[in-house]
This record gives C-alpha cells, sequence and structure tokens, in this order.
C-alpha cells in the first residue's frame, strides 16, 4: 500500500490552513476590497471613491466592518478547503463503490486521473459556502457610506435585519451562489495544471522560494481571471445587499436594472480592474499561503471513512438563521452519507 494511500482525508488540517491563509488575506487586502466595493455598488469613479477612502482614514474608519469579513473569510475558506478534501474522499468512493481501489493507489495519483470528481467536489464546497450569507451581508451594510450613522457595529446591523426577518439575513444569497461554484470548480481543477506550466527554477535558484513563487503566480492569475469573468454577479450580489427593509430582486432584475443605470455592459463592470489587482493579489497570497502552513498537522489525519459530511454541515445551521432537512441515504456496501436535501427560508 502507498506511503499516502488516497483515502486518507485531511480535513481539520486543510481547514486550520485555508482559515490561516484568508485571515493574512484579508487584513492585507481590506483597504482596496473597500475601494472595490464603494465603486462597485455606488457606481463611483476611482478618484471620486479614493477621496470617500481618504476620508475614512481621516475619521479612524479604513478597517470599519473588517471583524465580519475576517471571520467569515477565515471560516469560509477553512471549511472550503475542509469540504473539498470531504467531498473529494467520498464522491471518489461513491465513483469506485468501496475503498479497496482507492487502498491500492497514491493519493497523487488519484487526484491526477479524477479531474471529474475534483470539479464535482469543489462545486459542492463552494456552493456550501451559502450558509455563511449573513456575513457577507453584515460587511457590506458597515462599508457603505449610508449606514456609517446608522450602525456602529455588526451586532447592530444583524439586530435591525433580526427585525425585517431570516430572508433578510440571505439577501443577495443567490448571487453567492451563482458565484462561488462555478468560482470554485474552476480553481480547483485547474490549480495544480497552472502551476506545472510555469516554468522551473532557474540554476542557482532556491528551489522551494521557487515552488512559493509558482503556488503565488498560479494563485493570482487563476484568481484575476475566475473574478473578471464573473464580475457581474458579484456587482449583482453588492447592489442587493445594500437594500435593509425593501423588495428582494432576483439576480436577473438586479443586473438588468445595473445595465439600465450604470450605461450598459461597462457600468456592470465599473470596478473590475481594481478587483483583478485585489484577485491577483489575494489568490496569490492565499494559495502561497496554504503552502507555508503545511507544518506538522498531518498527525491530525483521519480516515475518510469515519467521518460523515453531517459533523461538517450540522455545526454551520445552529449559527446561521436557516432551517436544513438533512438525511441519510443508503448507498454501496450499506454505507451512508450525508446528503443536504433541501435548504429552505423560514
Amino acid at each position: 500500500m502507498p506511503d499516502n494511500p488516497a483515502h486518507v482525508a485531511q480535513g481539520p488540517k486543510e481547514f486550520v490552513r485555508g482559515a490561516l491563509a484568508a485571515c493574512i488575506n484579508v487584513m492585507l487586502t481590506y483597504p482596496l476590497n473597500k475601494l472595490i466595493s464603494r465603486q462597485a455598488y455606488e457606481g463611483l469613479n476611482i478618484r471620486t471613491a479614493w477621496g470617500t477612502i481618504l476620508d475614512d482614514v481621516k475619521k479612524g474608519h479604513l478597517f470599519r466592518g473588517i471583524w465580519p469579513p475576517l471571520f467569515q473569510r477565515s471560516l469560509a475558506s477553512g471549511a472550503m478547503f475542509a469540504s473539498y478534501d470531504l467531498w473529494f474522499h467520498q464522491l471518489q468512493r461513491l465513483k469506485h463503490g468501496n475503498w479497496d481501489y482507492l487502498d491500492s493507489r497514491s493519493a497523487t495519483d488519484i487526484r491526477e486521473e479524477s479531474w471529474e470528481v475534483r470539479v464535482g467536489a469543489a462545486f459542492l464546497a463552494g456552493s456550501s459556502e451559502w450558509l455563511l450569507t449573513p456575513l457577507e451581508r453584515t460587511q457590506t451594510l458597515l462599508q457603505h457610506r449610508k449606514y456609517t450613522e446608522v450602525f456602529s457595529s455588526a451586532r447592530q446591523a444583524w439586530l435591525a435585519m433580526s427585525k425585517v426577518g431570516i430572508r433578510e439575513f440571505y439577501r443577495g444569497g443567490s448571487a453567492i451562489l451563482l458565484r462561488n461554484g462555478p468560482a470554485n470548480a474552476a480553481f480547483f481543477s485547474l490549480r495544480d495544471m497552472t502551476h506545472d506550466s510555469l516554468p522551473p527554477a532557474p540554476p542557482g535558484f532556491s528551489t522551494a522560494a521557487w515552488d512559493a513563487l509558482r503556488d503565488f503566480f498560479s494563485g493570482a492569475i487563476l484568481g484575476a481571471a475566475i473574478s473578471t469573468f464573473l464580475y457581474p454577479l458579484n456587482t449583482a450580489k453588492m447592489v442587493m445587499q445594500i437594500e435593509l427593509s425593501t423588495r428582494h430582486k432576483s439576480v436577473y432584475e438586479t443586473l438588468l436594472m445595473v445595465h439600465q443605470t450604470r450605461g450598459g455592459i461597462m457600468g456592470m463592470y465599473r470596478g473590475v480592474w481594481l478587483n483583478s489587482m485585489r484577485s491577483l493579489l489575494s489568490w496569490g497570497i492565499t494559495n502561497a499561503s496554504l503552502s507555508s502552513f503545511a507544518f506538522p498537522l498531518s498527525r491530525a489525519r483521519v480516515r475518510a471513512s469515519e467521518l460523515s459530511l453531517d459533523k461538517l454541515l450540522t455545526p454551520l445551521t445552529r449559527f446561521f438563521p436557516v432551517h436544513a432537512f438533512l438525511n441519510f441515504s443508503p448507498v454501496m456496501n450499506g454505507q451512508k452519507i450525508l446528503f443536504l436535501r433541501n435548504i429552505l427560508f423560514v
């Protein structure tokens, strides 16, 4: 049997690595993200948006609202990488019927010959981030200038939304679903390919340092390309989430409104260049950090057969205003795997 059998999941290790990478990412890119957000949901040009950021600096508000995204992104990133690892192993098991085939293969071999499983696992992991919509929603409210005097903390924003109803926490959630699933599928399926396509270390250059650069640039290239392609969905999400106590609009209706009020397609992409710059830094930092945080958490390895998806998903439903109807379904060899059948608003 290979030293690193493919059925060995490393969910706890992947969670910690993803969370730490996200913390570094958010702290370094938050001011730029704030500048992009002002352009996207207020339709400001770069000069005007920069002026509002300078005003925030003078008032000491530059990092106002950082706690929700810091918590949300660290939790989401950790959960994304951990759930991807878990989904990958469970889908591999469903594909081959049992662990016997996986026991005979190394993790590297399995990943190289399972492109469709990587895509499926990444899509499911990205879609799971929808559960964290309330935190993105809170971040948007705290970043918007018209709520500066209304909400002084995330707690006040949550109280205001709770008075309207549970659906208010998930405003913009449909845009997040449409954005995150495809984005994750593209990132995880192309990450290794992009990394390997970059040139090897030049003579005399440290191999470890060059690998870190390749990790950074592969993440940066993919992140910028994916976020640019899906940018209209991000704009729609932010426009939807700056509303409070108003009628809920669909993604299509929001995109149509942005198209009409901002002068066409280009208006939907307002702020895209700064967003691409942020994504270059953000995904480059995240991808490089994941490799840097490969400290000895490997001792925490757990057999994937001993994990169940309810251990991952059920705790999330306790902390967010959503009711999940979860069922256990019998699958191959009498084993059971949790499927998220329906997620319904109250």
